[in-house]
């Protein structure tokens, strides 16, 4: 799994302004609607629900949201560089300013956890995450992600939400 295969540039956002992790969700599901074409309130509804389950905060300042979405076909991603740091509860007690929610076809797919896994090696590399917290664009976040990987998707990639019929 490659993450330029999943994450485009319309899909990060560099100023998020969010006061806490439910706003922060909201904000995941502003951006994940308005690319991906999917019901804002399914997407605050699944990822709320899973934060029920344990929160999503991998620590130092990261979280990774994820669940089970209506409408799409495939797996999708949305990043958010948080205008401040918020309490996500995270596992180091650590306020988070990094959230990269990983929303997934109501189906369930195969490697979901394969990818989660990925996502958090590569966040917490803090070589990395410094990079994403200075970059000044989102081509820089897209670049400072993907290093190494083949050619990051800049056009905003393909809709993986269902075809209407």
């Amino acid at each position: 799994m490659e993450l330029n295969s999943l994450l485009t540039l319309d899909a990060i956002s560099l100023t998020c302004d969010a006061e806490s992790m439910k706003q922060a969700i909201c904000c995941v599901a502003r951006h994940a609607s308005s690319r991906y074409g999917l019901d804002r309130n399914d997407v605050i509804e699944a990822l709320l629900e899973r934060e029920k389950l344990g929160s999503t905060g991998i620590g130092e300042g990261i979280a990774l949201p994820h669940a089970l979405v209506p409408g799409l076909t495939e797996k999708a991603l949305v990043l958010l560089r948080l205008s401040q740091p918020v309490d996500f509860d995270a596992v180091d007690d650590q306020p988070v300013d990094l959230v990269c929610a990983l929303l997934v076809p109501e189906a369930g797919c195969q490697d979901h956890k394969k990818c989660l896994a990925k996502l958090a090696r590569v966040l917490r590399d803090p070589q990395v995450s410094a990079r994403v917290r200075k970059a000044g664009s989102k081509e820089a976040v897209l670049a400072a992600l993907t290093k190494g990987q083949s050619a990051p998707s800049h056009n905003g990639g393909s809709n993986p939400t269902s075809a209407a019929a």
